[in-house]
């Protein structure tokens, strides 16, 4: 309707919207299609308000950064399925550069890093969460950035991360701050 594409949206709209439309119980093909549609639409209800509306660019790049960061949390949630929310909910991922200031643009990287809360566990729960945790990412970032018949959802760069390139995927919250 109209008013979807007048109206602005906020952050909690976007994880109302997309959380509602997304169901884990789908086939993975028919999930990361799902993910890309939903950014092609949303990106498409963003550019007719910025083309047509004369909307501010602070509104339009506050939106496509809230968009990415649903699609991101969604993509974690749907990657970690499964794993115990003792682990999970010592997970978090940041974003930088552009997402991280909000100032996304239609064409933009994410720029992402993983950091994993290891405080107050054993060094054998340490090992253990490290693993799976490690496997969620990855899922994660590979649901993001994997390219399929219906395209991508962002290209994903993960080099800001401790060490760049030969840095662990994750970093524990610890070692994030020694860095």
């Amino acid at each position: 309707s109209l008013d979807q594409i007048v109206n602005t949206k906020r952050r909690i709209d976007y994880y109302s919207d997309i959380f509602e439309e997304l169901h884990p119980e789908k086939t993975r093909n028919d999930w990361y299609g799902t993910l890309r549609n939903i950014r092609r639409r949303e990106i498409l209800r963003i550019a007719l308000r910025d083309i047509m509306m004369e909307t501010s660019l602070r509104s339009i790049t506050s939106e496509l950064s809230y968009l990415a960061e649903t699609l991101i949390q969604c993509s974690l949630i749907y990657a970690c399925r499964g794993v115990t929310k003792d682990y999970t909910d010592r997970l978090c991922i940041i974003g930088f550069g552009k997402l991280g200031g909000t100032e996304l643009n239609y064409s933009s990287d994410i720029d992402l890093i993983a950091v994993f809360d290891t405080r107050s566990l054993s060094k054998e729960k340490v090992i253990e969460s490290s693993r799976i945790i490690k496997k969620c990412i990855k899922q994660c970032l590979n649901t993001l950035s994997d390219y399929t018949k219906d395209g991508f959802v962002y290209r994903v760069d993960v080099n800001l991360r401790p060490f760049g390139r030969t840095g662990d995927l994750m970093s524990s919250l610890e070692a994030l701050i020694e860095y």
